[in-house]
């Protein structure tokens, strides 16, 4: 019997076909396919062997073409290949004396700027006729400089060029000036790749089925049955597309129905859309619990990823941005910061973060682009604000035009608030990056107007608000007014990060950053709003960035409940019991509030049994003080804002001021009924004397550890033991 290889060399020895395989092809390497029988390189990786659809041979060879040279331009590797779309070659080379392909309905006389890079091209090819990379640089250069520059489409992908690159130097500066006949010469980022250049072109119809069969070699394919999947999609597009529109809606649902859709695409979008849908959902995914579904969703698109098997760069973009909605646990180092990182880097790589105005792109792909972009830029502020790490993207490396209504046109939103939500999302992110790189930078601003400037920039975004996006409450039935309380909880967490006092480090610093009332104020309306979303049963539909909404607010409410009298005291407790109900209703969908639950359980347990203990001894005084300071450190520290707020210890009962009522009770509705229950309270004084001897059973203690909190792990590592925080209670002998 005939060997397999001898067969193999046989075959190629009078067959051996002059056309690559699409595998070979997209890896620029050498292919020795046969007919009828596949490449060594698609046999060793058990992948299909197809043959591209080459163009070389289509046309009319000139009769003086000697066989030597003939045979050599027949045997140019397909991927370096004039594109289809290129002009035609009217001139006469020396060593080569043949005429190029002659493309359809274009006129057989070349223009005097393509014809000097045709023949580098020309030369080049003959000389290094392997080096696809140089021919796919001078294919760049080509377009550039052609008087006609070739549209942007949704099938034609591209490449982009930045200002710094040497390339672009050499195009724009150089060449076109000296090439290009064009009176009013454009510089262009973003060029489109010919076909025969691009290696997304490899077996892109065949996408599902490679990443299927790699799936269920890993025995780790899951498949969603119709009903599951058409659910899931349903939920994804209602509550979570308005907030972040990176895919075309009507393209990705017409590929799921003809079972093209990339698998990496799909199962990133699997994983948000089982964080947030109803539990009823869950079961008919086949899973066991919600973290179940989104790990088994996570670990077929990571797995897929990882293969590098979806050469659409779009598609790797759309797919990781969303995997950054993954959270393993606290020291996963493929965390969300990992998976954003690369979406940006993605992201830039194909030039999303500059204008296509120039670029010759089509009004769809525009809009897409744009859409995907602020995607990546709202997340990336709302991260950098949520986990204290550095922002990915620098302002002033973009000038993508702002999100407008109009590229949301054809996303079938249902109603107005979905529609215009991302673009003032968008216009928010601008704002809140400043924030963050003003005051949180290793750098930071030290402009005495700074600050009022984006306290500024604050005030006019509220109040250009449309109206559709006015907070007015969230309708049960409908969720409407949810995409409005969204935005309302992303504006005062950027007021939060923004105005926060801080009672430790540069006390200048705090001077300047510090605005106690703003920011309780913001706390106070994060809180309303939670209680509102809660009383709907929406809580899971919320955005992620609710949890470091409520997140800072707790930290305020304990920052007043430290700082202020026993009326205050009270208030901070029952505002934070509502944002520690919140993230308990959150964990459910957003397993991320979980560990700060347990984070602001532990705090304030602590701080109850501190104040019990004050309460006990008769003292009103603050918990931050330290009693460990000697007298000149204590006077020294009298300089902090909140002890000039407050005057010393001992006073600080007995003195008036103004101000406490907007803190402890008049920044909103929900902190008045407590106070009237409770009678004639005189608000307009701090003098809380007068209460004393009130009966604290008319005031229920709010932090008793009730059966809300009883399902929580007992045994966890306790959090100021991690960081070596002394107990108040017990502090060089002096006790509370």
């Amino acid at each position: 019997m005939e060997n397999p290889k001898d067969r193999r060399n046989r075959l190629r020895t009078k067959d051996r076909t002059r056309i690559a395989c699409r595998r070979c092809n997209s890896k620029k390497v050498k292919c020795d396919a046969a007919p009828g029988v596949p490449c060594s390189g698609c046999q060793i990786a058990k992948a299909e062997c197809i043959l591209i659809d080459s163009k070389r041979g289509r046309y009319v060879r000139r009769k003086n073409i000697p066989p030597s040279e003939g045979q050599t331009r027949d045997e140019t590797p397909a991927s370096v290949s004039p594109p289809k779309d290129q002009s035609p070659v009217s001139h006469k080379d020396h060593s080569n004396n043949h005429a190029a392909p002659i493309s359809e309905g274009v006129s057989s006389v070349e223009p005097a700027d393509g014809q000097l890079l045709r023949g580098l091209s020309q030369s080049f090819e003959r000389r290094a006729p392997t080096d696809s990379s140089a021919l796919f640089y001078l294919h760049i250069a080509d377009q550039s400089v052609r008087p006609t520059q070739q549209p942007i489409n949704d099938s034609i992908r591209t490449f982009y060029a930045g200002d710094s690159f040497s390339l672009t130097y050499a195009i724009h500066d150089v060449l076109a000036p000296f090439l290009s006949h064009r009176l009013n010469y454009q510089k262009r980022l973003h060029f489109p790749i010919a076909e025969g250049f691009d290696p997304s072109d490899m077996g892109r119809e065949n996408i599902a089925n490679v990443q299927v069969t790699l799936l269920r070699e890993r025995n780790i394919l899951h498949r969603l049955g119709p009903d599951a999947l058409e659910r899931l999609l349903d939920v994804y597009f209602r509550w979570f597309h308005p907030a972040f529109p990176l895919l075309n809606r009507q393209d990705f649902l017409q590929k799921c129905l003809r079972n093209q859709m990339s698998l990496l695409v799909l199962n990133a979008l699997l994983l948000v859309a089982a964080t947030i849908c109803d539990q009823a959902d869950i079961a008919l995914t086949g899973c066991k619990s919600r973290q179940h579904a989104r790990t088994v969703f996570y670990t077929q698109a990571k797995a897929l990823y990882d293969a590098d098997l979806d050469p659409d760069k779009e598609n790797n973009v759309a797919a990781v941005f969303l995997m950054s909605f993954w959270w393993g646990g606290s020291n996963d180092e493929k965390d969300s910061w990992h998976w954003l990182g690369i979406a940006v880097s993605l992201a830039q790589s194909l030039g999303m973060h500059r204008s296509t105005a120039k670029s010759h792109m089509s009004s769809e792909k525009s809009k897409l682009w744009r859409r995907i972009w602020w995607c990546i830029r709202i997340r990336d502020t709302l991260t950098s604000g949520s986990i204290g790490r550095p922002q990915h993207i620098a302002h002033r490396d973009c000038d993508v035009e702002m999100l407008e209504p109009s590229d949301m046109a054809n996303e079938n939103l249902l109603g107005a608030e979905e529609a215009i939500y991302a673009c003032q999302m968008a216009r928010l992110s601008i704002i809140f990056s400043r924030i963050i790189a003003s005051r949180y930078a290793a750098v930071q601003s030290t402009s005495p107007t700074q600050k009022t400037r984006l306290e500024d920039d604050l005030e006019n975004f509220r109040q250009q608000v449309p109206a559709e996006l006015q907070y007015k409450g969230v309708h049960a039935e409908t969720g409407q007014g949810l995409w409005s309380a969204m935005l309302l909880m992303a504006y005062n967490f950027g007021v939060i990060l923004l105005c926060r006092p801080t009672s430790t480090g540069d006390e200048k610093a705090s001077n300047f950053w510090g605005d106690r009332p703003k920011a309780v104020a913001a706390a106070n309306e994060v809180t309303r709003v939670m209680e509102d979303i809660l009383s709907t049963s929406l809580v899971r539909l919320c955005q992620i960035h609710t949890i470091p909404a409520l997140f800072n607010s707790l930290s305020m409410h304990v920052f007043s409940l430290c700082t202020s009298g026993a009326i205050g005291r009270e208030l901070a407790e029952n505002r934070a019991r509502t944002c520690m109900l919140g993230l308990t209703c959150l964990q459910e969908s957003w397993p991320v509030s979980g560990w700060i639950l347990k984070l602001f359980v532990d705090i304030i347990e602590r701080l109850r049994r501190k104040l019990t203990n004050r309460n006990k001894s008769g003292e009103l005084s603050m918990v931050t003080a330290s009693p460990a300071l000697g007298p000149s450190q204590q006077q020294k520290n009298n300089n902090h804002p909140s002890n000039q707020h407050w005057g010393s210890m001992e006073d600080m009962g007995r003195q008036t001021n103004t101000r406490e009522p907007d803190i402890a009770g008049a920044m909103d509705s929900t902190s008045r009924p407590p106070l009237e229950a409770l009678g004639e309270i005189p608000l307009l004084s701090n003098d809380y004397s007068a209460f004393s001897n009130t009966n604290t059973e008319m005031l229920p203690n709010l932090f008793v550890l009730d059966d809300l909190f009883s399902d929580l792990d007992s045994g966890q590592v306790n959090f100021f033991d991690l960081l070596e925080v002394p107990n108040y209670d017990t502090i060089d002998g002096i006790s509370y």
